[in-house]
This record gives structure tokens, C-alpha cells and sequence, in this order.
């Protein structure tokens, strides 16, 4: 079986790009040479066949479904009737592959699995060849909502596996067809407003933006009209206003955060967006942060952590971009910090700043001593507050409003956040010079799929 396995892999890294190779490139050759190349060709090609037989035989299922995967794009044309048989067996086979976590330290950001990662290889040459294949494909994962619905999501998953897909299909589309990627990523929104919309909304945004305002416009709409969790809230508010960062809190309440090096020094949206950026505050309070809210339950509780990290996250923007909401906002969540026990002596970040700068803003402030003053307090409150809880909240409070310029101070204020373990299975290293170890982790770094 070793062998058999070795062999396939040499076949998937050599024959099959060769062949691809000698499908679109016709170099001149003379006709004494034509029919040597052509038997050439069909040994390769009869090589092909006889390995995507074997390969529905190995113990080895995720090997046997790349191979039938490589096998169905590479003769498509030659046999259409053949591939597509091939394909829907390495669907079949990824339907059948377990869906754990692929890793249990990391199943509270992610819970990525095997089988995701399978169904993305089969369906991206499923929407190649045969647009109708790909979308019964689709369709199987809509019909398993209700499952998606029970199973225990990692904080930064996509909200089911139909969304999951959909916004990968968008990603693989992205350079070459960036309508369809807006079309892909759309139709995402009928399940919810996912985290990897935020990398479909930014990749966008430097190759069209007005595609990108037509995604964030119907991503904003599906928000307004529903009954929205706080973390879809975030996949927007990251892309206005800080690029590559998301934000949530876990079960207990530790602020947690993620970041896609790919994109965290980009200019932010909003400056460029400020109606954008006002409609969609103005969405966030309506929908959000002017309702009650309910911590009388586990599942609630969790609820009002995720609220508060992403209020406390958005606290800076408002008087911004929506000054009439500001104060509002700020005391839905002083009640909201009531409510879950955050609160202990100490006041709203906002508050905390002003009363402690008072004293040093005499003087007018350029733009540049605001800012590094603000930060400066969000940084002393934390390190004098009491409460464990409001600690960290107002750690990850202080690291997130550092601007892309400012990324050593950002991730030297993260690192004081509560120790989270970072594992080097699924994500690049934790930091730029050296990998976070368990005493010094605040931020987990994701790449780009």
C-alpha cells in the first residue's frame, strides 16, 4: 500500500502536470516526430485510467480522492462521461470522511477538517467542467443545514458547510473572475455572513471596488434584516476599519483574536467609505446594541462576551462616523459589563480616557499625540484593572485600535492578554520574529487559503 501511495503521488507531481503541459502548449514538430508524441499521449493517458481504477481500491481515502480529483480535470475533455463518474466518487468518499477538528487545541478558533478541505478540492473541479454537478453538490450541503446548525462551531468558522464552500470557490475565483467570486460569495449570505467573507470583501476591494461595495451592500442588507450573531457584526467591521483582524471572545470570556498577515497593513475602508461606515454602525446599534440582552444562560452569557469585545471594539469608530450613537452605545455597554460581572471599579474605556487625560490635553493635540496618548490610557487601565475579565477586555481593546504602523506596540499589548497556545499545525507562526510560546501568546496568525 506504501508503494501504491508513493506512486500515486509521483504521478499527481509528475505525469499529470506533464500532460497538462502538453495540452496547452503545442510547440512545432515535424510529422516523422507527431506519432511518437501521440502514443506518448496515450500512454500517459491509459496510465491516468489505470490509476484512478487502483486508487478506488486504497485504504488511504484522502489520496484516493485528490487522485480522482486530478484524474476527472485532467481527461474532462477527452472523457467527459468517465471523469464525471471519478468526481462523484471522490465526492462520495469526502462525504464519508470524518469531521472532527483536525486539530482539538485549536477548536475553539477553527474547526477545520479533512472533509472541508476535500469537498473544496472536488468541487473546484466540479465548477470547471460541469457548473450543474457542482451546484447538486451544493445543494446536498444546504440540505444538511440543520446539522450545521447542532454541530460545535470554532468561534471564526463560516456559518455552515454550504457557506464554507461558496466563499472558498470565491477565493479560488478571485484573481480571474472577480464577478464571480462576488456572485459565489453572495449567495454565502443566505446562511449568514461568515468570517472568510472579510477576505472575499478585501481581495475584492483591490481588484474592483465597486464589486466590493456591491458585496458589502448586500452583506449589510442580510444583516440588518435578520437576527444576526455578534461575530457576523465583526466580519464587517474588520474590513471597514481594521483589515485582517477578527475578534471574539471564547466560553469563559477571554477576548480572542485572529489575524491574516496577508492583509493586516492595508489602509482601512472606512476612510475611504464613511457612509458605508456610518450605515453600518447605525445597523450594529439598531440590531445590537439596543436590544436587551439576556446572560441568564450559558449560551447567553457566551452571547454578551461576544457582544462586548465586538462594542468595545467598535467604541472608537462611532464618534467618528456616527456621533449621534455614541453615547448610546457606550451605555448599552457599561450595562452590558453590568450584567456579566466585567465591570468591577473601573469605568468605559471612553470614560477611563477622558477623565485621565484631562490634565494633558490643555494644549491642542495633533492628530499624532491623540492617538498615541488614547492608546497610552487604554494601555494603563488595563494594566491597573482588578477584575480578570475587564483586564483582558481592555487589553484586546487597547492592541486593536493600534494602526497598521503601530504593529509592535499592538502585538507587545497582546502579548499581555491571557496565555493562549498557539500550535503550528493549521497556522503560520504566531508572530513576525519568533513564534508566541504559551507564556507570551495574545494573537493567533492565520495565512490566507
Amino acid at each position: 500500500m506504501k508503494i501504491k501511495n508513493v506512486c500515486a503521488l509521483l504521478l499527481v507531481a509528475i505525469v499529470f502536470p506533464a500532460l497538462t503541459l502538453g495540452q496547452t502548449s503545442k510547440p512545432t514538430i515535424t510529422s516523422a516526430d507527431r506519432s511518437q508524441l501521440e502514443l506518448r499521449y496515450a500512454k500517459a493517458i491509459e496510465l491516468i485510467r489505470d490509476t484512478a481504477a487502483d486508487a478506488t481500491l486504497w485504504d488511504d481515502k484522502r489520496m484516493t480522492i485528490i487522485v480522482l480529483s486530478n484524474a476527472a480535470d485532467l481527461l474532462w475533455d477527452d472523457s467527459p462521461t468517465q471523469s464525471a463518474k471519478w468526481l462523484t466518487k471522490a465526492w462520495d468518499l469526502a462525504e464519508q470522511t470524518a469531521d472532527s477538528p483536525r486539530d482539538d487545541r485549536l477548536k475553539e478558533f477553527f474547526s477545520h477538517s479533512v472533509k472541508g478541505e476535500l469537498r473544496t478540492i472536488v468541487l473546484g473541479v466540479a465548477r470547471k467542467h460541469d457548473t450543474k454537478m457542482a451546484e447538486s453538490f451544493l445543494t446536498r450541503l444546504a440540505e444538511q443545514k440543520c446539522v450545521d446548525e447542532k454541530k460545535e462551531r470554532g468561534a471564526f468558522d463560516d456559518r455552515t458547510a454550504r457557506s464554507e464552500q461558496l466563499l472558498s470557490l470565491a477565493l479560488q475565483a478571485m484573481e480571474s473572475n472577480p464577478p464571480l467570486a462576488t456572485d459565489l460569495a453572495a449567495r454565502s449570505l443566505a446562511d449568514g455572513l461568515s468570517y472568510n467573507l472579510q477576505n472575499v470583501l478585501t481581495g475584492l476591494r483591490s481588484k474592483n471596488p465597486e464589486l466590493a461595495n456591491r458585496l458589502f451592500d448586500l452583506a449589510l442588507t442580510r444583516f440588518s434584516t435578520a437576527q444576526p450573531d455578534p461575530s457576523e457584526a465583526d466580519v464587517l467591521a474588520g474590513y471597514l476599519f481594521q483589515s485582517g483582524f477578527a475578534a471574539s471572545a471564547n466560553s469563559t470570556g477571554q477576548p480572542i483574536l485572529v489575524v491574516n498577515p496577508a492583509q493586516q497593513h492595508l489602509p482601512a475602508v472606512a476612510s475611504h467609505e464613511p457612509q458605508r461606515a456610518r450605515n453600518f454602525l447605525v445597523a450594529v446599534y439598531q440590531v445590537l446594541l439596543a436590544r436587551p440582552t439576556l446572560v441568564d444562560t450559558p449560551e447567553g452569557k457566551v452571547r454578551g462576551y461576544r457582544l462586548l469585545v465586538l462594542g468595545q471594539r467598535l467604541a472608537e469608530f462611532y464618534p467618528a462616523y456616527a456621533p449621534d450613537l455614541s453615547q448610546p452605545a457606550q451605555g448599552f455597554l457599561a450595562q452590558l459589563q453590568r450584567q456579566l460581572g466585567a465591570d468591577g471599579q473601573t469605568t468605559s474605556p471612553s470614560e477611563n480616557s477622558r477623565s485621565n487625560s484631562g490634565s494633558e490635553t490643555s494644549k491642542n493635540l495633533t492628530g499624532e499625540e491623540s492617538y498615541n496618548l488614547h492608546v497610552k490610557h487604554l494601555e494603563e487601565k488595563a494594566d491597573n484593572e482588578q477584575n480578570p475579565i475587564a483586564r483582558k477586555l481592555a487589553y484586546a481593546q487597547a492592541a486593536l485600535i493600534t494602526r497598521a504602523d503601530d504593529y509592535e506596540r499592538g502585538k507587545r499589548i497582546a502579548q499581555k492578554l491571557t496565555m493562549i497556545t498557539c500550535a503550528r499545525t493549521q497556522f503560520r507562526s504566531c508572530s513576525t520574529e519568533r513564534p508566541y510560546t504559551s507564556s507570551s501568546a495574545g494573537i493567533l496568525r492565520r495565512p490566507t487559503r
